[in-house]
């Protein structure tokens, strides 16, 4: 009986120490997979703030603007009368030598906070775009307005016309994506 008491003694310390080197690696695993998800928040986060910062960088890019046909000379944001969502109106002019049959505008802005707000797209926070397919004789200057629903954004960081078509059928870019 001894032997069979000893044996079993025997047999519930060595499970007992297994358990609790098992509880410890479980408990050391969590607090690593706590610790790793922290860094990836972190670095997802600073991911986030690159990437915003870059976008931001983008419209900020002048490079090809002065080639424009069209220079926008006033970008501003409008609230409604109705509601707390503000839109979005520009004033361009026709610098080009040639009457403009269409136009594609893009633009960038921020919260109260100079973080990208929300400006009529749907996927980036920070940009919108619209256009207008309205003809704009040489020298004339237009005002138009989007709407963005947008409920943060604070100011128009910049404007810009990308694409322009004219009445004779040629086009201009400002980049070649």
């Amino acid at each position: 009986m001894n032997k069979i008491t000893i044996s079993l003694f025997s047999f519930l310390a060595l499970i007992s120490c297994k358990n609790k080197s098992t509880a410890e690696e479980n408990i050391k695993r969590e607090k690593y997979t706590i610790d790793s998800l922290k860094i990836m928040d972190r670095v997802k986060e600073r991911s986030e703030k690159l990437l915003e910062k870059t976008r931001k960088d983008f419209y900020l890019d002048t490079t090809g603007v002065s080639k424009s046909p069209i220079k926008v000379t006033n970008s501003r944001l409008i609230k409604k009368d109705y509601s707390n969502y503000k839109d979005i109106e520009l004033t361009f002019v026709n610098v080009s030598e040639k009457k403009i049959q269409a136009v594609r505008f893009e633009w960038y802005g921020e919260n109260s906070f100079k973080e990208p707000a929300e400006m009529g797209s749907y996927s980036l926070l920070g940009e919108g775009g619209g256009f207008t397919d309205e003809i704009i004789n040489p020298g004339r200057t237009r005002k138009s307005q989007w709407s963005i629903s947008s409920v943060d954004a604070k100011r128009v960081i910049a404007a810009r016309a990308y694409e322009v078509a004219f009445t004779d059928g040629t086009t201009w870019k400002l980049r070649n994506d």
